[in-house]
């Protein structure tokens, strides 16, 4: 109770707290009363004059040996002074100002002897008091203590010497209790209130010294840890908490002693309960009234086991997610290998077939299968495009290119399928637009082949027209804005609102009678916004739509000398003696690949493993190797491996060998690229689009 009285009167009305400062040991009478002055004063609210003279006078009157007790501020100003009457004619107190500015401001206490009236000698003990919250020294207290009384006191029983301690330390308690009713806030109000916070606090508190001894305790704290069996032991956490635990807690407290500072963790304690989870703030007090200013500790835990499960449910979802994604991309991976893999060689043979002499109808024939082949292409590569652009790893390519080549290129490559539908189409360019740009040419052509592909599909009757005209052109940045304008069915209002969200159709109805995944817009307005751009619809239902969109492109300097540099590389010539190796285990790609390659005039070698491969290049030499990643008895990259290590052993020149294969998720090529190869060369491919490749790496 008392421990309390004193914390809260602290806390309520900011007393001068002072520190027990006798340290000699001849006198125990005079350091016991000493003692108990310190104490008792210490207590005293020096907010009223009035209450600290009828408290001097209190101790004179009850201590005969006590001769007088003076409180002066540091300016002199007498506080309280209670002089026997003995002495009070024969003694001066003037020089208490100079021993505080003097003696008592580098020490704790000072001690002299003094001489009174008749040869009475007396001890007189200089002490500080100190603000609460600066602890800088705001004035002194002397007691004087007969000399003889001293004498006397030392043959006295040491049981007299604590009784006496004990009758003024209750007296003290007494008149402090019956100061604390008369104060704006009284004590017993302050320590009700501590102990409701201790009793019904939702966390654990702990008040501790710094060798663990538990001062307080919350009733949250003791029902976790307090020992059932032996209260006794319950006195100190040492007994309460595991080795390892209690290594945390040892760890918090030092750092908190050291920096001296408010310390936040999260940790794991055992308790009667099982393991619980906590979010601590630790914090030290300096006991100013111990001798040794001990420090207190004290921590705040908040039993975090609710948000300990959530966080763990969540991570565990979340990495459930990630794997659910990897199977995902594994799979699609997988199927689009497996599905590219043969279409490498329908899409090859289709073309190869168009170009032979047939009928007419064989032609339409071959034509219509070519289409069917490159529309499942086609949803193959927006499944992927749009996983690529969920997981966010779509990267641009930034590479300098003519705007009106890719254009008539494009427009080119739709007027026959614009034709078999009776369609026309228009390509409208601005002559103002600088045409040579840098960007990402390939995510450009997929935009723009996507809404010419859909404005043909959805258009009956009419026909097709492309605009391109400059909106900005400001110092080396030009906007230009692309428009593709159809005559077709149109969209409603409600459908221009979701006509880009992904799997979404404007009706259920299109996806039955033109087909497609519903991702093609989708997958458009990410590229867009990819390159820092913006697309909308514009449409009258019934009439026709309008699929705009706007891109920024960094100007660059016309090359004049390109054309002429793409025409002499079509010389077959400039290829005779040139050696590829070719190296896949299905005879129908090698065979492909031997057709589309014949008119460059390459000597061509075949390989069906990763065996053959790796004998024949160390057997011969060519110029280039297109290596299938996936083959039996030794896969591409074991294949490249060895011939890696036989290079480095034998100081051999560098080999360019390219991954020939039908993976293209990034992670993948990323890892090819690792691995060694220099490039790779993607299944299904075009013949414009091999030869082209060959060319550039033969260069």
């Amino acid at each position: 109770i008392l421990l309390f009285v004193i914390i809260s009167l602290i806390l309520s009305s900011g007393s001068l707290l002072f520190k027990k400062v006798i340290h000699d040991s001849e006198d125990r009478l005079a350091r016991s009363i000493t003692n108990v002055l310190s104490l008792s004063i210490s207590r005293i609210s020096f907010s009223g004059k009035y209450h600290a003279q009828i408290f001097t006078e209190q101790l004179l009157r009850r201590e005969q040996d006590l001769l007088y007790v003076i409180i002066v501020d540091n300016n002199g100003e007498p506080i309280a002074k209670s002089v026997d009457e003995t002495i009070n004619e024969n003694i001066s107190f003037d020089d208490l100002q100079s021993f505080l500015l003097k003696k008592v401001s580098d020490s704790d206490y000072y001690t002299r002897y003094r001489k009174c009236c008749n040869d009475l000698y007396i001890k007189e003990m200089i002490m500080p008091y100190r603000g609460s919250f600066d602890r800088s020294i705001t004035g002194v207290i002397a007691v004087g203590i007969s000399t003889g009384a001293v004498e006397r006191e030392l043959f006295k029983n040491n049981l007299i010497l604590l009784l006496l301690g004990v009758s003024v330390s209750f007296v003290g308690m007494i008149f402090i209790f019956i100061i604390s009713n008369k104060i704006s806030f009284p004590v017993r109000q302050l320590a009700l209130i501590f102990q409701g916070i201790l009793s019904h606090a939702p966390m654990s508190i702990i008040v501790r010294d710094k060798k663990g001894k538990i001062l307080e305790a919350s009733t949250d704290f003791r029902d976790r840890f307090f020992l059932d069996s032996d209260s006794r032991k319950n006195d100190n956490i040492k007994n309460l908490f595991a080795i390892k635990d209690l290594r945390k807690i040892e760890s918090i407290d030092e750092e908190v002693l050291l920096e001296k500072q408010i310390v936040k963790r999260e940790i794991s304690i055992d308790g009667k309960r099982g393991k619980d989870y906590f979010t601590t703030l630790t914090f030290s007090i300096e006991d100013v009234e111990a001798k040794s200013s001990e420090e207190i500790l004290c921590t705040m835990a908040l039993n975090v086991n609710d948000e300990r499960a959530t966080k763990d449910e969540l991570e565990r979802k979340t990495a459930e997610a990630r794997k659910a994604s990897e199977a995902k991309g594994n799979f699609l991976a997988t199927m689009s290998h497996e599905i590219r893999t043969p279409l490498t060689s329908i899409i090859g043979f289709l073309s190869l077939l168009r170009e032979s002499e047939l009928s007419d109808d064989q032609k339409n024939y071959a034509a219509t299968a070519l289409n069917s082949s490159e529309s499942l292409l086609a949803i193959i590569n927006d499944i992927l495009d749009y996983s690529k652009i969920e997981s966010q790893e779509l990267s641009l390519e930034m590479i300098s290119f003519s705007l009106k080549d890719v254009i008539s290129e494009i427009s080119d490559a739709f007027t026959f399928q614009a034709k078999e539908k009776n369609l026309s189409i228009e390509t409208v360019i601005d002559e103002g637009l600088h045409f040579r740009v840098k960007g990402d040419q390939v995510r450009f052509r997929q935009i723009l082949v996507n809404l010419v592909g859909n404005a043909i599909k959805f258009t009956e009757h009419g026909g097709i027209k492309i605009v391109i005209t400059k909106v900005d052109d400001h110092n080396n940045l030009q906007w230009v804005r692309f428009e593709v304008r159809d005559t077709g069915i149109g969209l409603k209002p409600s459908h221009l609102e979701v006509i880009f969200d992904r799997f979404s159709q404007a009706d259920s109805s299109i996806g039955r009678k033109f087909g497609g995944t519903g991702l093609g817009l989708s997958i458009c307005k990410q590229l867009v916004h990819l390159m820092d751009g913006k697309i909308w619809a514009e449409s009258v239902y019934g009439e026709g739509a309008n699929f705009i969109f706007t891109l920024p492109f960094e100007k660059v300097e016309e090359d004049l000398n390109a054309d002429n540099v793409a025409q002499v590389s079509e010389e077959p010539e400039s290829y005779i003696g040139k050696k590829v190796l070719i190296a896949d285990d299905e005879e129908s790609n090698r065979k492909l690949m031997e057709l589309f390659l014949s008119k460059l005039n390459l000597n061509i070698d075949f390989a069906e493993n990763g065996q053959d491969a790796l004998n024949m290049v160390n057997e011969n030499s060519y110029d280039m190797v297109f290596m299938d990643v996936q083959m039996p008895e030794m896969d591409g990259i074991q294949a490249l491996k060895h011939i890696r290590k036989n290079e480095l052993d034998n100081n051999l020149p560098r080999l360019p060998i390219y991954a020939f294969t039908a993976n293209v998720f990034k992670e993948q090529l990323d890892r090819y690229s690792d691995e060694g190869f220099d490039g790779h060369f993607t299944k299904p491919f075009k013949k414009k689009e091999l030869i082209e490749f060959v060319k550039e790496k033969l260069k």
